[in-house]
């Protein structure tokens, strides 16, 4: 129903006070005046209608949902995989809230967790060990564990003292073949690894880089972590955590050009995004 509507409009109060010889006096014959006048109290009502529809447009969850886009846009916020308006629309009203933890690891953890599809379980662990963790229904916790992510095939990075790793679990994308010869390329336009459209790519990188739930300035992602085994990542069980050996695939120790080359520790149940170009590399 639109909002003229609702509020009766021009047309509907006509009568209430518009002189006699504009008056529809159908038993005489006499309607031409009113009819004209009609036209002009629809139209105005259609002006009308128009402004306040634009107005209300800038609200979320008041006025159309086709804005809630731009809306977005403008507050630096990306609306989820299938995400309903009903929902994008009451995150879009705590864009001030957000945006005054700019930079967090709460901010960005919990962007992380509304835009991947199901909002699965997800946490994020700096190099120091502390770690946020946002549960399904969107509980978040804080905890220090032991990380260690690249002690033995980057010994180098021990004073890099701002790093970010995210894993999120049982992500919603299918894996597909971890060989070259079971991928179709060029012709699939999907992932290597796992099924992932571009379009999710580019939304979870705009969330490390813009909005409020952009990393710190001085932070830098070390990488997402898409894991499809749930045990994993147990701090209890050290056999399910990083073994320093994970700074890339194929490391040297020690280090030099005469050394052999030895394969990452990483877990093949994982899907490993490096999204961020190394600044101190």
């Amino acid at each position: 129903m639109s909002l003229i509507s609702q509020s009766g409009g021009w047309r509907s109060r006509t009568t209430e006070w518009i002189v006699w010889w504009l008056s529809d006096r159908v038993e005489d014959g006499l309607t031409v005046g009113y009819t004209i006048w009609w036209i002009v109290a629809a139209t105005l009502d259609v002006m009308f209608e128009l402004a306040l529809e634009g107005l209300f447009a800038s609200w979320p969850g008041y006025g159309t949902g086709s804005a809630l886009e731009m809306i977005g846009r403008s507050r630096g916020m990306i609306r989820g995989m299938s995400e309903p308006d009903q929902t994008f629309a009451s995150r879009l009203r705590q864009w001030l809230t957000r945006w005054q933890h700019a930079g967090s690891q709460e901010n960005l953890i919990q962007a992380i967790h509304e835009y991947v599809l199901g909002q699965p379980k997800c946490f994020i662990v700096n190099r120091h060990g502390t770690r946020v963790t946002v549960a399904p229904d969107g509980t978040m916790t804080t905890d220090v564990i032991a990380w260690d992510w690249d002690s033995v095939s980057n010994p180098e990075r021990a004073g890099f003292w701002s790093e970010l790793w995210i894993v999120v679990f049982s992500p919603p994308w299918a894996e597909n073949a971890t060989t070259l010869p079971g991928w179709d390329w060029p012709n699939d336009d999907l992932g290597y690894g796992h099924e992932v459209p571009r379009v999710d790519v580019d939304a979870i990188k705009g969330l490390l880089e813009t909005g409020p739930s952009q990393h710190a300035a001085h932070s830098y992602v070390r990488a997402i972590v898409w894991c499809y085994d749930a045990t994993k990542f147990d701090p209890s069980t050290p056999s399910t955590m990083p073994d320093g050996t994970w700074g890339q695939w194929v490391y040297a120790n020690p280090p030099g050009p005469m050394s052999a080359p030895l394969l990452s520790g990483r877990f093949s149940s994982c899907r490993f995004w490096e999204p961020e170009v190394d600044p101190n590399q």
